[in-house]
């Protein structure tokens, strides 16, 4: 089955899986002007609920490790910022 859309469009977001829940987090806009700082959480329904990112940041991948989802480097600047801190999403 097909996932509503997110309430927000996206470029270079994370996604992966917290305690069973789908969760989409960071990217930026289609212009690369503005970094997109929420984490949009699918826990079922017809609705994603949406959330503020500790630290925003786009060009992530999110990796599973203790219950939580970790982003790693990618950037915390729209273009091209490299971070090279960890933040995470529970």
């Amino acid at each position: 089955p097909r996932l509503p859309d997110c309430p927000a469009p996206t470029a270079g977001a994370g996604a992966g899986t917290v305690r069973g829940h789908i969760v989409v987090a960071g990217g930026e806009d289609a212009a690369e002007s503005t970094l997109v700082n929420h984490v949009f959480r699918f826990t079922g329904g017809a609705s994603w609920s949406d959330e503020q990112m500790l630290v925003p940041r786009h060009g992530i991948e999110l990796a599973d490790f203790g219950g939580r989802a970790w982003a790693c480097g990618g950037a915390t600047a729209a273009g091209y910022q490299a971070a090279v801190s960890c933040t995470s999403i529970g």
